[in-house]
């Protein structure tokens, strides 16, 4: 009975656990295709932009510092990935306390230098809160994220040095046993046929 109990705290307690980290692994491949997704589903998805020549990368980041809130400084920024495609700036106020929390993403068409903001609430926006702070919003948010990483890192680490050890081990052992014992009358592999009461051997 209270080896059951242990079973069935062992069992809820290790779903429980690995909650986190299913959760920040389906957020995690969301984000990979953000870029993509923004395009089809964005604020700026279908625009098309002007005809002519691009502007050099300065002058788009100068655009987007134009509009961002006053003292944010650019962090990032994505060229368009082709010809009439947008590019895309990311600003934050320096010195932020969690990266990506007060963080805004402003769309520009390369050639007009036409902006679009993209929405704090947006919904990619929270699979990135999520992703990056479960949704606290703060550094602490961040750090417990980060703890969950070097977890799963040491995890991984010990399920490859498993690899190979004690089940290959064993297995060369068996293999082992079976030569030296080829032939031998006593050691066979014997299964029951119980329909008919005989009982059939073959040696290995």
């Amino acid at each position: 009975m209270i080896r059951r109990i242990i079973g069935q705290i062992h069992l809820w307690a290790g779903l429980t656990l690995c909650m986190p980290f299913v959760l920040l692994g389906l957020t995690g491949s969301v984000l990979v295709f953000e870029d993509e997704l923004n395009r089809v589903f964005g604020p700026a998805a279908g625009h098309l932009t002007a005809g002519g020549a691009a502007q050099p990368a300065s002058d788009v980041v100068a655009a987007a510092r134009a509009v961002a809130p006053a003292g944010f400084v650019p962090i990032g920024y994505m060229a368009p990935a082709a010809a009439g495609e947008l590019a895309s700036v990311r600003l934050g106020p320096p010195g932020r306390a969690a990266p990506g929390v007060d963080m805004v993403r402003i769309i520009v068409d390369p050639v007009s230098l036409e902006t679009i903001f993209e929405p704090q609430n947006g919904w990619l926006r929270q699979v990135f809160f999520l992703h990056s702070t479960l949704l606290m919003k703060n550094r602490e948010g961040r750090q417990l994220v980060g703890g969950f990483g070097v977890v799963m890192l040491v995890m991984g680490a010990r399920a490859a040095s498993s690899i190979g050890g004690p089940a290959a081990a064993s297995g060369a052992a068996l293999s082992r046993y079976r030569r030296e014992h080829a032939g031998s009358d006593c050691i066979a592999n014997c299964m029951e046929r119980r329909a008919s009461g005989v009982l059939w051997c073959s040696l290995s």
